[in-house]
C-alpha cells in the first residue's frame, strides 16, 4: 500500500542574515494582502496562511522571528494556536489582529509580549512594533513616510500619490524623503546639499535646483497646488496639496 503524500506550505525564500521572518495566520486575503503592501521594501520575510494547524507546522519549520494571528475559523482557533505558541516559545513575539478602532493596547511587557493590533493596520506602528518586539535580531526596520496622499517606501525607491506608484531615481527619492520628513517646514538649501551629497565631492552649483525641478515635474498637481516652494533666501517648504 502505497503512502498517502501530505501537501506541505509553501515556505519562504531562505532567510538573510539581515531579515526578520514573520509568520502571517490570515484567513481574509485582503488582509493579507494588506500586510504584503506594508512589508514592500523592508528587510522582512513573509510567510502566510489561512489556517492554525498549517501555522503551528510551519511555525516548527521555519523558526519565526514574529508570528501575527488574525481571525480564524476551524477546530483551532487564534487563541488555541498562541497557547500552543507559548509552550513551544515563551519568547516568541505573537501580536494578534482585532477588529475596531485602529491602535495597539500592549498586554503584556517585555520581549515575547502578547499584544493587540488593531485593523485595519497602521504601517507606521506596525513596523515600529516588530522593531521593538524583535530584540534577538539586530535589523533595522523603518516605516514608510505618509503625509496624507502621499506615501514613500521606507527602502526602495518609489512613492504612492493617492495609491498611484511611482518610480523615483535614487537621489530624488532621496531628497523626497528628506523634505517629506519635514513637510510644513522651511528646509535651508545648504542642509539639503548637505543631506544628499554629505562630505563627497560638492556638486555643480545648480544640482539641487535640477533635482527639485525634476522632482517638481513627478508630482505635478496643478489643480491642488505646489508641492515644493522657493522661499527666497531661506530654502525649499514641501507640502502635500489636498492633505488634510
Amino acid at each position: 500500500m502505497s503512502e498517502a503524500t501530505v501537501a506541505r506550505p509553501p515556505l519562504p525564500r531562505a532567510r538573510s542574515a539581515n531579515q526578520l521572518v514573520v509568520l502571517v495566520v490570515e484567513q481574509r486575503a485582503a488582509v493579507r494582502a494588506e500586510l504584503a503592501g506594508i512589508f514592500a521594501g523592508q528587510p522582512i520575510t513573509v510567510a502566510t496562511c489561512d489556517d492554525v494547524p498549517r501555522a503551528l507546522l510551519m511555525l516548527g519549520r521555519l523558526s519565526p522571528d514574529a508570528v501575527l494571528l488574525g481571525p480564524v475559523d476551524g477546530r483551532l482557533d487564534a487563541p488555541d494556536s498562541r497557547r500552543i505558541v507559548r509552550a513551544e516559545d515563551p519568547a516568541l513575539p505573537v501580536g494578534e489582529g482585532a477588529e475596531g478602532e485602529a491602535g495597539f493596547a500592549a498586554a503584556a511587557a517585555g520581549a515575547g509580549a502578547r499584544v493587540v493590533l488593531g485593523q485595519p493596520y497602521r504601517a507606521a506602528e506596525l513596523l515600529a512594533l516588530l522593531g521593538g518586539l524583535t530584540r534577538t535580531r539586530r535589523v533595522a526596520i523603518e516605516p514608510p513616510v505618509e503625509v496624507g496622499r502621499l506615501r514613500i517606501d521606507a527602502v526602495l525607491p518609489r512613492m504612492w500619490v493617492d495609491g498611484v506608484e511611482i518610480a523615483l531615481p535614487q537621489r530624488e527619492y532621496e531628497l523626497l524623503r528628506y523634505l517629506a520628513e519635514r513637510s510644513g517646514q522651511v528646509v535651508p538649501r545648504a542642509e539639503l546639499v548637505e543631506a544628499l551629497w554629505g562630505g563627497d565631492r560638492a556638486p555643480s552649483s545648480n544640482a539641487l535646483t535640477v533635482h527639485i525641478m525634476r522632482l517638481r515635474k513627478r508630482l505635478t498637481d496643478s489643480a491642488n497646488g505646489e508641492w515644493i516652494r522657493a522661499i527666497r533666501g531661506h530654502g525649499y517648504l514641501f507640502t502635500v496639496p489636498g492633505s488634510r
